[in-house]
């Protein structure tokens, strides 16, 4: 975050509205000086007097085109994702732990891809999804963009202070969830300057009784003095899993140790019982190293051909 200082005009200003006119050429001088002095602070005043904020709706139009610009800019860079996911015990002491760290950079032929730098440790009490590791990519940066601004309800929530910066606040949810899509839901703030994302708080959904995702913040930073690139997030929830029968292995249901407790009596409709099970979970995310990709020509000149003789 940055620290950016406004220069306004201080409350306590006051303006001379008359100067008592002094007899004498020095009395003139010293009177026309204090009214010049007047209107030039006046002129100065009226120049730094905060504009209006604009409407919701336009707020809403700005950020989400720059948001636009944003994600096809952080297109062309290339960065690594590192996601360390631990369990806590009710001390809050982490009993396990994974850490992976996923590179995302461009092939020789300008592709851009991903590859996994490093994947240790292991998780016994819950498994780590596919969602999991697609929500790193892109629910926890969240980039809310013109094109995506149909499927979201966007509302305004008032003015906040993020880390010295002024901002908007919205709400954010779906307006309706597709089969196999992943959604943000939660608050967003934007800075009132640079209309960009700055600070993120929210979860990832749909979530399923034996899936679940912990809220989480994400924090952006400006990369390059333009735009705002996330660099850090941070979820810390106790998740209570549930499920019918019994948990299993390679299904992205929780297999904690102990064995879950079970849920009292049938369930509604006389469906047989099944488990339940609180797993405290952490998770630190972090955006580095970001370079912007630059193509790089290599020009070859070959040997020239030899003249013909006469």
């Amino acid at each position: 975050m940055r620290n950016r200082l406004h220069q306004t005009c201080g409350a306590g200003a006051t303006v001379r509205r008359s100067v008592p006119m002094r007899s004498g050429r020095s009395g003139i001088a010293r009177s026309l000086g204090a009214l010049a002095t007047a209107v030039i602070t006046v002129l100065l005043c009226d120049v730094g007097l905060p504009a209006a904020d604009p409407s919701a709706e336009e707020i809403i139009r700005r950020f989400a085109a720059k948001e636009s610009e944003f994600k096809l800019a952080r297109q062309s860079y290339t960065y690594k994702t590192r996601m360390i996911v631990q369990v806590l015990d009710k001390n809050g002491y982490v009993t396990e732990e994974r850490q992976m760290l996923i590179e995302t950079y461009f092939t020789n032929q300008g592709k851009r891809e991903q590859r996994t730098l490093l994947d240790e440790g292991e998780l016994y009490s819950v498994a780590m999804t596919q969602e999991d590791i697609d929500d790193a990519a892109s629910i926890q940066p969240f980039v809310l963009t013109a094109e995506d601004l149909p499927q979201y309800e966007v509302k305004y929530r008032g003015k906040e202070k993020a880390d010295e910066l002024n901002t908007y606040v919205f709400s954010v949810k779906p307006r309706h969830i597709d089969n196999g899509k992943r959604y943000f839901e939660g608050k967003i703030w934007v800075d009132d300057v640079d209309f960009q994302i700055v600070k993120t708080d929210g979860r990832a959904i749909p979530q399923t009784r034996e899936n679940k995702f912990p809220r989480f913040e994400t924090i952006r930073q400006m990369i390059d003095k333009k735009y705002w690139f996330p660099v850090w997030t941070m979820a810390d929830e106790r998740l209570r899993f549930e499920g019918r029968g019994g948990p299993s292995m390679g299904t992205g249901m929780p297999f904690p140790l102990p064995l879950p407790l079970p849920l009292p009596g049938p369930r509604r409709g006389g469906s047989p019982g099944g488990y339940m099970n609180e797993v405290h979970i952490r998770e630190i995310i972090t955006y580095e190293d970001y370079k912007k990709f630059e193509v790089k020509a290599n020009i070859k000149f070959g040997a020239p051909a030899p003249e013909s003789t006469p």
